[in-house]
C-alpha cells in the first residue's frame, strides 16, 4: 500500500468527523437523556457518559455504512475499507474513539482541569492531547483491520488534527460547542 490520496484520506476521516459532530449536536440538544449516565464520574468526570459510547459507536457505524453505500454506487472508491464489514469496523472505530479519550479525561480530572477547558500551564500539551487522543485509538483500529503503514497513519493524523480544529471552530461559531478548542 503506497501513499494515501487526499480524497481517500478524507474518506478515512469522515466516520469520526460525522460521529463527532453528530454527538456534539445530540449533547447540545440533550437527546437520549436516559444514557446521560457517567461511565465513572470519580475517574473521568460527569461528561464521559454511556450516551457518548452508544452514540459515537452507532454514528460511526452509520458513517461506515454510508461509505460502503457510496462505494457500491461507484461514487467513491472505499479501497481497502471494503475488506471488512462496515458495521464491525464502524463499531470498533467508534468504540476506540471514546475509549481513547478516557485516559486524557482521567488525567485532567486528577489535575483539576474542568471538562472542555485547557489549563494555562502546559496549554499546548493538552491542546495536542485533546486533538489526538481519540484519533490514536482510531488509527490503531485502521492499522489492525486494514494494515495501514505508519506513514499513512501519520498522514491521516495530521489531516485529522487540521480538520478537527477547523470543525471545533465552526461548531463554536454556531454555538454548538462551548469552547473553540
Amino acid at each position: 500500500m503506497g501513499t494515501l490520496s487526499l480524497p481517500f484520506t478524507l474518506v478515512l476521516i469522515f466516520p469520526m468527523l460525522l460521529a463527532g459532530v453528530g454527538h456534539m449536536i445530540i449533547v447540545k440538544k440533550d437527546l437520549f437523556r436516559g444514557l446521560r449516565v457517567p461511565i465513572n464520574e470519580g475517574l473521568f468526570g460527569a461528561n464521559k457518559t454511556w450516551r457518548g459510547i452508544v452514540v459515537m459507536s452507532l454514528l460511526t457505524v452509520g458513517a461506515m455504512l454510508i461509505i460502503d453505500g457510496l462505494d457500491r454506487l461507484a461514487l467513491i472508491d472505499a479501497g481497502v475499507l471494503k475488506t471488512v464489514n462496515p458495521v464491525f469496523s464502524g463499531f470498533l472505530l467508534g468504540l476506540a474513539y471514546v475509549v481513547f479519550e478516557l485516559p486524557n479525561s482521567w488525567l485532567k480530572r486528577r489535575l483539576k482541569i474542568p471538562p472542555g477547558k485547557l489549563p494555562e500551564k502546559h496549554r499546548w500539551v493538552f491542546f495536542i492531547l485533546d486533538h489526538t487522543d481519540s484519533a490514536i485509538g482510531c488509527l490503531l483500529v485502521y492499522r489492525i483491520l486494514f494494515g495501514f503503514t505508519v506513514v499513512q497513519l501519520l498522514t491521516i493524523l495530521v489531516l485529522g488534527i487540521v480538520i478537527h480544529t477547523g470543525v471545533n471552530l465552526a461548531l463554536y461559531a454556531l454555538k454548538i460547542r462551548k469552547n473553540p478548542f
